[in-house]
């Protein structure tokens, strides 16, 4: 291995010898694969692991719950903070092998960087350097870890506790996996496991003030349009100062429409960019940028799906008001699923739909 390679990792030790199970190899994902089902066929790595979650679970068992009443409380705008959690968890599941053996990423950058700045020919009779030539052959990886992360989320949670403040929890919670990883694995796993990391903050509950903030901006901008196609439609509809409700006047006598009764949707569409962006992590394209396409259109798809359900709900409020409250949570159910449906397909017209290699062997039976 040339020295720009090793210099990326810390602590270099002599070249192991070969495994002979790794000798047949084709791809840097089986030795991987075998690095992991090694790891917990070792009865000390599952009780570590053990541990760690049933402490996790012990000290934020009750703070989840409380997190699970905020999010679901009537006319909450984090309903999909109930799917953070899984989402993430699932991710990881997907991208075992990828963090698992969290070298493989700079090594391939590094060898192609060696590649490209390469004068003189390779000399005849040597094998091109190669991650799994690297992996197999080379020094084991040692990565530098620390504790002082983890130290500072104890503080936090110490202090989330002593005020007992959910948002503060949730924050503590979330600055706690990432210590222990820092702690356990060190860096370069902390940086390959950063979506599901940086996803984990979706979940962080609102204060009860940003909330109130959010839906008073929220409701003016939902309730805006639906008043102007109302009107076009020969409905009087006027909405008051503060944005909530949206009335309309039917045979003379006036339909107050509330925000929080009819429901304006937000967590339902937010879940569909959450799944969005999960998707999107998984797959490979040319430039990043490209998936920036996507999700803007997406953004766009959400917006007028929901101001097309409010439409809808108010005209049907027109003809029978009973029919308008009947068609309230069917379409709260079906706008995530249209989403979806939508967002994939956007996916697919901006060539979003090449899994990375890691995702590909993961899901191979």
């Amino acid at each position: 291995m040339s020295n720009d390679i090793e210099s990326i990792f810390i602590g270099v030790r002599p070249s192991k010898p070969i495994d002979p199970e790794m000798e047949d190899l084709v791809s840097e994902w089986q030795y991987s694969q075998i690095k992991l089902r090694r790891s917990f066929a070792n009865p000390a790595v599952r009780r570590e692991a053990t541990q760690i979650v049933a402490l996790l679970a012990l000290v934020f068992a009750w703070p989840y719950y409380v997190w699970l009443r905020r999010w679901l409380v009537g006319g909450s705008l984090q309903t999909y903070g109930l799917f953070v959690l899984p989402m993430a968890l699932g991710w990881i599941w997907v991208a075992r092998y990828w963090l698992f053996t969290p070298e493989i990423g700079p090594l391939r950058r590094e060898i192609r960087e060696e590649h490209r700045n390469r004068v003189a020919p390779r000399k005849p009779g040597v094998r091109e350097l190669t991650v799994l030539r690297v992996l197999v052959e080379g020094a084991p990886v040692i990565d530098r870890r620390t504790p002082w992360p983890l130290a500072f989320a104890m503080v936090v949670d110490a202090a989330a506790f002593w005020v007992q403040d959910p948002t503060l929890m949730c924050v503590g919670f979330i600055l706690t996996i990432g210590g222990i990883v820092l702690f356990r694995f060190g860096k370069l796993a902390l940086r390959a496991a950063l979506f599901p990391y940086l996803l984990l903050f979706a979940m962080v509950p609102f204060p009860g003030l940003v909330q109130d903030a959010i839906a008073n901006r929220i409701e003016p901008a939902c309730f805006g349009p639906v008043e102007h196609m109302m009107t076009n439609l020969h409905v009087p509809a006027s909405v008051t100062p503060e944005g909530n409700p949206l009335t309309l006047t039917i045979k003379g006598q006036p339909y107050r429409i509330y925000a929080e009764k009819v429901g304006l949707c937000i967590p339902e569409a937010m879940l569909v960019l959450l799944f969005l962006i999960l998707y999107l992590s998984l797959i490979r394209t040319r430039t990043r940028f490209i998936k920036l396409g996507p999700f803007l259109c997406t953004c766009v798809l959400v917006s007028v799906l929901v101001e097309m359900r409010l439409i809808l709900i108010c005209y049907v409020a027109t003809i029978d008001r009973d029919v308008a409250m009947f068609f309230e949570p069917i379409t709260r159910l079906l706008l995530p699923l249209v989403g979806l449906t939508g967002a994939y397909l956007l996916s697919r017209g901006f060539q979003c739909v090449k899994l990375h290699r890691w995702v590909a062997f993961s899901l191979k039976p």
